[in-house]
């Protein structure tokens, strides 16, 4: 499945990532903080479930954050940095199914960024409104 995602689970971590554009790393890294902090409204509103990891808030957190640093940055840069910190991710101890499942919202996310139609549309409301579509994915896969 890392094949169909383009993803090098052997390529360069976070720190390369940002060695290589350190501006666009200051960004992506405020771009984390507020997903986090806007999955923490979410969750306050009730418009997301409770829960942090390889659910539907991590869903929208993934998904939220690929598509700020697309409309930032293009979709290379924003798969560059998205895939930074899966790699960094997997030496976390995160499992291959939960990397996938956020590959997969990462993807999502930057071609939701790419679609005209949103354009001009609240990101929030494009990730919510993809997750109450089924558009994204809330649980780890299977895989080996």
């Amino acid at each position: 499945m890392y094949a169909d995602l383009e993803f090098d689970p052997d390529g360069s971590p976070r720190i390369w990532a940002a060695l290589r554009l350190p501006v666009t790393a200051a960004s992506a890294k405020s771009i984390k903080k507020l997903a986090e902090e806007t999955v923490g409204k979410l969750i306050a509103e009730m418009k997301l479930p409770p829960g942090v990891a390889d659910n539907e808030t991590d869903a929208f957190r993934h998904a939220y954050a690929s598509y700020l640093l697309t409309r930032m940055h293009g979709p290379l840069i924003a798969k560059s940095f998205t895939d930074a910190h899966e790699v960094s991710g997997d030496a976390d101890g995160n499992s291959k199914g939960a990397i996938t499942m956020d590959l997969y919202n990462n993807r999502i996310g930057r071609i939701l960024a790419r679609d005209p139609i949103n354009a001009n549309r609240d990101p929030r409301e494009v990730i919510l409104e993809a997750w109450r579509k089924g558009l994204l994915r809330t649980t780890p896969f299977k895989v080996k």
